[in-house]
């Protein structure tokens, strides 16, 4: 999810079934800090102000790496059956 796209909160709430509130914002900022996930604020074009507006990304590289190569060919890892892996 957030390792294709950025998400406002409302909107990674609504993709996890969860309600918005004290605690999911509590989380969020919680991986802001640990480092997995980045909050950038938006602003206006015509004031350049920044807004109340957010989304959130995801932002530790090793996560995003694994979910995007790791995580689908598992199996084929696990079973030595990857065909695409560079030799030493």
């Amino acid at each position: 999810m957030l390792s294709e796209n950025n998400f406002e909160q409302t909107q990674l709430a609504e993709l996890l079934s969860i309600q918005t509130g004290s605690e999911t914002s509590s989380y969020l900022d919680e991986l802001v800090v640990s480092g997995f996930i980045d909050r950038d604020y938006t602003w206006h074009i015509k004031t350049g102000n920044i807004s109340k507006l957010s989304k959130y990304r995801l932002s530790d590289n090793y996560l995003r790496f694994y979910l995007k190569y790791i995580k689908p060919n598992i199996q084929k890892i696990r079973n030595d059956q990857f065909k695409n892996h560079s030799f030493i």
